[in-house]
């Protein structure tokens, strides 16, 4: 286990999700994965995948109905950073659908 990892693990983290309605769940999680591991560590397969970023950690989980994204970071700010990052990604990678990623 790296530090950036066992640290995270140690701090308290805050949290903000995401839900999309689509039949391409898996696809776009397997595409964001694959699309960060050229940068970051990600590990996937057609259902989980995590994007582990020097700030925090986006977890992916797709099913038949849809995607969740789940951000994790130490800070406010740390958390903002990653939500916009997916969020920019996401949108670009699903820009045939028009999707809309709302956050909480």
């Amino acid at each position: 286990m790296s530090e950036a990892e066992t640290t995270a693990q140690l701090t308290p983290q805050l949290q903000c999700t995401a839900r999309i309605t689509t039949a391409n769940g898996s696809k776009y999680l397997q595409r964001l994965c694959k699309h960060f591991a050229h940068k970051v560590r990600a590990d996937w397969d057609e259902n989980r995948g995590q994007v582990i970023f020097a700030e925090g950690v986006c977890s992916l989980e797709a099913d038949a109905l849809g995607l969740q994204l789940i951000c994790s970071a130490a800070s406010q700010q740390d958390l903002m950073d990653i939500v916009d990052t997916m969020d920019r990604h996401f949108i670009r990678f699903a820009k045939a659908e028009a999707p809309e990623l709302n956050w909480q």
